[in-house]
């Protein structure tokens, strides 16, 4: 348009042609522009998108090697013992059915001597545990040695996450696993929510990394209490709590598994879930998770949004409480 314009035997439309050309070149170079700062800013995004994932993938692949490892030595230790421990409950049993049908010194002598080869087993075993993982805070005991082997472990997992771990017993844990609960269903449940904390943990920008699990009593029923200051929950997981395996955070090992078992043992045990969320943070925990074994079988939110998760129930089924 420009050439034309310097071309043209009209002078008089010189001056209109050229800054008709200069707007149309410049609009052109805008466009153009334009285009090549999406398309080089698309290639920028997608490079840090790769290298995010592939950085991601190379932290889940260290965090995958280093969880293999502490199962390799658990399988180690655990097998080294296996043998030993069915042996000796075959002898315990053979003693025991011996003085049902003939007490006398000698099979009193045998039981006692199965109680001396218990206790050394035991402690043989808790020592090299306690060596492997002898970086974990010390912990009180139970006096149960499937539980406490339980708890160390996860102790050691939360160690390792920078997290502090506390526990806190307030009764005895053999009435608990006589009466109530079976001692698999409960070392799942410890497991499980434990599992979970961390997670939430890891997942929170909160400064303070605590754990706390606490055996208590309260009205004449039994508990056990976890707190943790981690993420809260969202409104969509609470209300899908025991129908789906819903989870947050399905990408760093959360599957929503263990919630549903955790409803099927309340049923179970016509025991309570109780999730409290607490605003101000109370003593630094965010939430807790409380199964009561009350009979009531009752799926409780005390929380200080309870007027919100209200307004996103559809049904009866949660009882939900300001806190």
């Amino acid at each position: 348009l420009i050439l034309y314009s310097f071309l043209s035997d009209y002078r008089s439309n010189l001056y209109e042609g050229l800054i008709f050309g200069v707007i149309l070149i410049s609009i052109f170079f805008i466009i153009f522009i334009k285009k090549q700062i999406t398309q080089s800013y698309k290639e920028i995004l997608k490079e840090d998108t790769i290298n995010q994932l592939e950085n991601d993938l190379e932290a889940e692949k260290i965090k995958n090697e280093k969880i293999s490892h502490e199962l390799a030595v658990l399988a180690k230790i655990n097998h080294k013992y296996s043998t030993r421990i069915s042996a000796l409950e075959s002898y315990v049993n053979t003693s025991i059915n011996k003085l049902n049908n003939n007490f006398n010194t000698e099979f009193a002598d045998e039981l006692f001597n199965a109680k001396e080869l218990i206790e050394n087993l035991s402690k043989e075993y808790t020592a090299e545990l306690s060596e492997e993982f002898k970086y974990a805070k010390k912990l009180p005991k139970t006096n149960n040695l499937g539980l406490d082997n339980i708890i160390n472990y996860l102790n050691a997992q939360a160690n390792k996450d920078n997290i502090e771990f506390d526990l806190k017993i307030n009764f005895e844990i053999s009435c608990l696993i006589d009466n109530v609960i079976l001692q698999n269903k409960l070392e799942t449940l410890i497991a499980d929510h434990i599992k979970d904390s961390i997670i939430a943990i890891n997942h929170s920008n909160n400064k303070v990394r605590n754990i706390m699990l606490v055996f208590d009593k309260v009205n004449e029923c039994y508990e056990i209490k976890i707190y943790d200051t981690g993420i809260e929950f969202e409104i969509d997981t609470l209300l899908k709590l025991g129908l789906q395996t819903v989870t947050t955070h399905k990408d760093t090992g959360g599957s929503g598994i263990g919630f549903m078992t955790t409803f099927e043992t309340m049923k179970q045990c016509m025991a309570s879930l109780i999730i409290e969320e607490y605003e101000n943070n109370i003593n630094n925990y965010t939430k807790s998770i409380t199964i009561r074994f009350d009979g009531k079988n009752e799926y409780k939110i005390r929380s200080y949004r309870a007027y919100i998760i209200k307004k996103q129930s559809i049904d009866d089924r949660i009882v939900i409480e300001k806190l």
